[in-house]
C-alpha cells in the first residue's frame, strides 16, 4: 500500500491498526473495492465510501447504481477535487432494502409461513 501512496503522490495517512468500526469514527472518507464488506459497513456508519475497481475487474456496475464508481485513481482524484457531494442513500438501500422492508426478519417469517401454508393446503391468516 505504501508503494501506491508513493506512486500516485497521495497525501494521506495509512492506518492498519484497530477495527474498521474504530477507524470509521475518525475517517473522513473510505476508498476501497465495491466487493468488500467494508463498503456496506462504511455506508451503514454514514461515512462516504468511494468504490474503486482498478482494471482489470469484473465488478457488476448494476449493483453500484446510486453512487459514482471509479475505475482509475485519476477519475477518483477528479471527483474528490471537484467537491461534489457523494449521495449514497440509494446505494445502501439497493443492498439492504431497509426502507422497503424495515423489519426484514418479520417479513422473512411471514414469507415462510405463506410458503408452508400453501404446501400444506392450509390458508395462513
Amino acid at each position: 500500500m505504501l508503494e501506491l501512496i508513493s506512486l500516485f503522490r497521495l497525501t494521506c495517512d495509512l492506518i492498519d491498526t484497530g477495527t474498521l468500526r474504530e477507524n470509521l469514527e475518525w475517517a473522513d472518507i473510505v476508498i476501497g473495492p465495491p466487493t468488500s464488506g467494508a463498503m456496506l459497513e462504511t455506508l451503514a456508519a454514514n461515512r462516504p465510501f468511494y468504490p474503486l475497481s482498478l482494471p482489470p475487474n469484473d465488478t457488476n456496475k448494476k449493483y453500484l447504481e446510486g453512487s459514482p464508481h471509479f475505475e482509475s485513481i485519476e477519475s477518483l482524484r477528479r471527483h474528490l477535487e471537484s467537491g461534489q457531494p457523494l449521495e449514497q442513500k440509494e446505494l445502501l438501500e439497493n443492498f439492504t432494502s431497509l426502507e422497503e422492508f424495515s423489519n426484514a426478519a418479520a417479513r422473512t417469517s411471514e414469507a415462510i409461513e405463506i410458503v408452508l401454508s400453501k404446501a400444506s393446503g392450509v390458508e395462513s391468516p
